[in-house]
């Protein structure tokens, strides 16, 4: 991820690989990092290089309110990466343990989600792994919430 990015902790480790905090040194802003490795923690860019590339492209063009914004992206000599917005917030995964959901908060969740979907799948994009853990829920004025999709829809990237 070459100097422009220093990695501050680790969020989590998946299937994709290594989800980051980092901080973009150029922009003095921080951002999630996303490093891409396969199961046994090689990743072999070779194989989907022209995947990842176009894919990116697709993702960078999009701005939606519900969605982490795609800053960056790239290959370096450790692979493949993504450097995306980092939205702070409570992840639906930890919420749905001891928070029972309203009504208006369903449909807001469900308002919210739908409507980057459509996002998405205008620029071709099918998800293809969504889960609660990718969808973070930030507080708006008034008592409200907004939902965003994290991720993008990297599963069509793994390697």
């Amino acid at each position: 991820m070459n100097d422009r990015y220093d990695i501050t902790r680790l969020i989590t480790k998946d299937h994709a690989g290594g989800l980051y905090e980092g901080e973009d040194t150029l922009l003095n802003r921080k951002v999630s990092c996303r490093r891409f490795f396969g199961i046994d923690g090689e990743c072999d860019i070779s194989k989907w290089s022209d995947k990842f590339t176009e894919y990116c492209h697709k993702l960078t063009a999009i701005n939606h309110p519900n969605l982490a914004l795609v800053y960056d992206a790239g290959i370096d000599e450790d692979g493949a990466f993504l450097i995306s917005q980092l939205i702070k917030g409570e992840r639906l995964d930890k919420l749905l343990v001891n928070h029972p959901f309203s009504e208006y908060e369903i449909y807001s969740l469900a308002n919210d989600i739908l409507d980057a979907f459509a996002t998405l799948h205008s620029v071709g994009d099918t998800h293809g792994a969504l889960s609660p853990a990718s969808i973070v829920r930030t507080d708006k004025t008034g008592g409200r919430f907004t939902h965003h999709i994290t991720d993008q829809g990297i599963a069509d990237l793994i390697p």
